[in-house]
């Protein structure tokens, strides 16, 4: 398997990366809905009160509506290069914003690597690829009321509409004449190898040169014994013992209260 640059990819069967997919779901959970809360006020263009110049009654109830008719107009077509415009040929998941979030949370320097996950995959899977789409769902769903409120982007909250997607999703793989699925999951991945800001693996890893030295152990060596003060000077003790055998005295004894004497076996 080659990718669009012809370089040889590892083989990576599709269950696998559902399940790799899947597996970490938590993680993508979050990691989708932030990037698309970053993105989505200047992808479809509502207006935060916090951004109001004029804070007054009118401006807010203004503003509030202008936000409640954007959500109404794109709510259904959100993944549409132009929501407004959905007959445009080839538009259909092309909205700008989903290969931004992809990009952002899987590829940019700070996003734990995720899109290490993509490694020997020539496009984007389907499951991977409605998170993303459901991600962007969540964050515009944030502004239903025309004012932004928080939603949380929970397995148990949006487990239908990402099976929606992803069926949708499944169904335009299997529909369209020229491929325009396939094609399309491919350049996202593409793309977004291409602007990666992480690091990519390497076999032929350069070991950097040890840093250490065997100075470092004479180094560690405590400061010389002090010399034994006179007062504790080593007397030699008197041995019982036949030459070259063993002394049957202790190995020292105090004779004093400043002198230890040790067998003379041992002394000499």
């Amino acid at each position: 398997m080659h990718d669009y640059t012809g370089t040889q990819l590892r083989a990576v069967s599709p269950q696998k990366g559902i399940w790799q997919i899947r597996a970490r779901a938590p993680n993508a959970y979050l990691a989708f809905k932030q990037a698309a809360n970053l993105l989505v006020v200047a992808a479809y263009g509502f207006v935060s009160l916090q951004n109001l110049a004029n804070y007054t009654p009118k401006n807010i109830a203004d503003t509030i509506k202008a936000n409640q008719v954007l959500f109404e107009g794109i709510e259904h077509n959100y993944f549409y290069l132009d929501p407004f415009d959905i007959g445009i040929p080839d538009s259909m998941y092309r909205a700008p914003i989903l290969q931004g979030v992809f990009h952002m949370a899987c590829f940019r320097m700070d996003s734990n690597r995720h899109g290490h996950y993509f490694t020997g995959m020539d496009k984007i899977p389907l499951p991977a690829l409605a998170l993303v789409v459901r991600g962007v769902k969540c964050a515009i769903d944030e502004w239903q009321i025309g004012r932004h409120i928080t939603k949380s982007f929970k397995a148990d909250l949006y487990a239908k509409t990402y099976n929606d997607t992803l069926e949708h999703l499944e169904g335009w793989v299997s529909y369209s004449a020229k491929d325009l699925a396939s094609q399309f999951m491919k350049e996202m991945l593409c793309v977004a190898h291409d602007t990666s800001e992480i690091a990519q693996p390497t076999d032929n890893v350069e070991e950097p040169p040890s840093t250490f030295s065997s100075n470092a152990y004479a180094a560690n060596q405590p400061s010389p014994l002090l010399a034994v003060p006179p007062e504790l000077s080593v007397v030699p003790a008197k041995s019982s013992a036949e030459p070259g055998g063993l002394s049957t005295e202790p190995v020292a004894s105090v004779v004093s209260s400043n002198t230890l004497t040790v067998p003379s076996a041992i002394a000499e």
